[in-house]
């Protein structure tokens, strides 16, 4: 268990250790990649708490003071505020949602453009730019409630919270398994590599151990990504450094099990 748990640290700091991935069963590499799943699924829904979380937090604020009183019946729309609203995001800039429950005419990816705003809500639709020159609607009408519904700063507030109670448990399962999902198809990439390497330096490894050394190899790549994701702005070449990075590692790895192999010979035979 204590190798398990300390098994990531090793793959980045001891080299030594990958002459033990050969010997790993299946198992052992695919429990390997969602223990580290695990670990990069915590640092990311940590890393949502402390880097999202404040401005999920003023959003809301911001929304709740700022959304004109706004009623919701038999799939409308409806304010006593008069004409289109305009409201502006006071850290995103590139973020204004415009509010006008008196129009009933479809909104294009022009409008949006135009007015330079993410969101628009009319009477009848929320229309929301997804890219430019790409809006997608949701039809109010699929919504309908019996009692009047009034959209205002408590119900704005209650969202939130519930948003947030959701953000964390979503977040670390979508992490988890994304993280997984892309390692798998990384580890068979970067096997491609350690087998260029393998035949060009002549270290001798069969194909099974190649493939479970660029598993253990994430370790480094993964600790790359946990720390980019606490950061303000991307890494400029991330995918580039993290690529050079593993590639470093695959080369000493493979050195490290042609070295056991001189050592104790046999050791990788079948």
């Amino acid at each position: 268990m204590m190798g398990m748990l300390l098994a990531p640290l090793r793959a980045i700091v001891d080299l030594s250790c990958y002459r033990e991935a050969p010997r790993r069963s299946g198992a052992w590499i695919a429990g390997y990649l969602a223990y580290l799943g695990l670990l990069f699924a915590v640092a990311g829904t940590f890393a949502v708490k402390v880097r999202w979380t404040p401005l999920l937090d003023e959003t809301i604020d911001w929304a709740a003071r700022s959304v004109p009183p706004l009623t919701f019946q038999d799939g409308k729309m409806t304010s006593t505020t008069k004409g289109a609203v305009r409201l502006e995001h006071p850290r995103l800039k590139d973020f204004a949602v415009l509010i006008d429950t008196t129009r009933t005419a479809p909104v294009t990816p022009d409008d949006l453009e135009r007015e330079n705003a993410v969101v628009f809500l009319t009477r009848d639709a929320l229309y929301v730019k997804v890219r430019p020159g790409r809006v997608e609607q949701q039809d109010l009408a699929l919504f309908r409630a019996k009692e009047p519904v009034a959209v205002d700063g408590e119900l704005i507030r209650g969202f939130g919270r519930s948003l947030r109670a959701l953000l964390y448990p979503l977040a670390f399962c979508f992490l988890g398994l994304f993280f997984v999902a892309r390692k798998i198809f990384a580890a068979a990439g970067y096997a491609l590599v350690a087998m260029l390497l393998n035949g060009a330096l002549d270290f001798g490894l069969p194909p099974g151990d190649l493939w479970k050394i660029a598993v253990v190899a994430q370790a480094p790549a993964a600790a790359l990504e946990a720390v980019q994701l606490f950061l303000p702005k991307p890494v400029p070449l991330f995918g580039l450094i993290t690529f050079t990075v593993v590639t470093v590692y695959l080369w000493q790895a493979l050195a490290q099990n042609r070295r056991a192999r001189t050592d104790t010979p046999g050791l990788h035979e079948r």
